[in-house]
């Protein structure tokens, strides 16, 4: 599934994308969401559950071409045996700050994590971590 969301604002602007995966479930989710328009400051949270036995591959790119301040926070819970593969990007000409988190709440669950956070000469703080909450969980994280 691709989503494209073009957030167009001369406000600042604050942007909610919640997935949420059932059992035995497999999904394929490219989401890109581009900031344009006046707003000077832009706050984006992108949450997600996946469910037990469910794999998700998913890539996730916020960007901006003008000059805008953003904070991303991004979350994914996995259940039990759940896969997550996936891949957060942002940019932006502005400061860019945030948190990359997925949390490995039950036995048998996997995630491979890349971020990569881009700004023209501003500070970028983008900390990315995986929580390892039971027993018996594997992960990959390239930062």
């Amino acid at each position: 599934m691709n989503l494209t969301i073009d957030a167009d604002s001369s406000h600042p602007e604050a942007l909610t994308v919640v997935t949420v995966m059932g059992s035995n479930s497999r999904l394929s989710l490219n989401q890109d969401i581009e900031v344009s328009g006046m707003a000077n400051c832009v706050s984006v949270i992108v949450d997600g559950t996946v469910g037990t036995s469910s794999q998700l591959n998913a890539t996730t790119i916020v960007r901006s071409h003008q000059q805008v301040d953003m904070t991303i926070v991004a979350n994914q819970e996995l259940s039990a045996k759940a896969s997550n593969n996936w891949s957060v990007m942002a940019a932006t000409k502005g400061a860019l700050l945030g948190d990359v988190k997925v949390n490995l709440n039950q036995t048998g669950s996997r995630a491979e994590l890349s971020t990569l956070g881009i700004s023209e000469d501003q500070e970028v703080g983008l900390p990315t971590e995986v929580n390892h909450l039971a027993p018996h969980t594997v992960s990959k994280v390239n930062v």
